[in-house]
């Protein structure tokens, strides 16, 4: 709508091709939103412009916008397909916070989780001796029931205890409904 095209101040326009009249009257629209640039003739421009060209117009500092420059757009200099490993390590060398993480995720985690604890003041835990398995993260949580630990009682447990009985109970109450 107009009412929206005179509030953008950037334009980018690819070429249009004008074969009917009432195209043409679309080329001078278009031609016409721009602001003109001597010595180039916009409505001429639209319609010559090959692949790869734009006819661009952005604002500048002060918010007014500049005259129409004919531009030649690169390719995008990135490829869609997967990267081999030695053009993923050498990315990885190249990074520059690369030493603020390590490549083993089971050390990352136990880092994280050693600077949690001491952030909180609570007791460090030790070394692990074997690897990350999925469902570890329970060893790094602390033990906020008050209690001592019993075997196969903990608050992680009994919260998912409990989510699983409201879910149960959800579920049956929309089959009976």
């Amino acid at each position: 709508p107009d009412i929206v095209l005179a509030q953008l101040g950037n334009r980018v326009q690819h070429a249009l091709r004008a074969y009917s009249p009432r195209d043409q009257k679309l080329v001078r629209a278009s031609a016409k939103a721009f602001r003109p640039k001597p010595g180039l003739d916009v409505e001429q421009a639209i319609t010559a412009l090959a692949v790869g060209e734009a006819l661009v117009s952005f604002l500048d500092p002060a918010g007014v916008p500049v005259p129409v420059e004919r531009v030649r757009v690169n390719r995008p200099a990135t490829s869609m397909a997967p990267i081999s490993d030695i053009e993923r390590e050498a990315i990885m060398l190249a990074d520059p916070w690369r030493h603020r993480y390590t490549a083993d995720e089971a050390t990352s985690r136990q880092a994280f989780a050693q600077r949690w604890r001491a952030e909180r003041g609570l007791p460090a835990l030790p070394e692990a001796s074997e690897p990350y398995q999925p469902g570890d993260y329970v060893k790094f949580l602390p033990d906020l029931s008050g209690e001592p630990a019993r075997a196969g009682r903990s608050w992680l447990g009994m919260l998912g205890n409990g989510v699983l009985a409201v879910g149960c109970f959800w579920i049956a109450a929309k089959a009976l409904l």
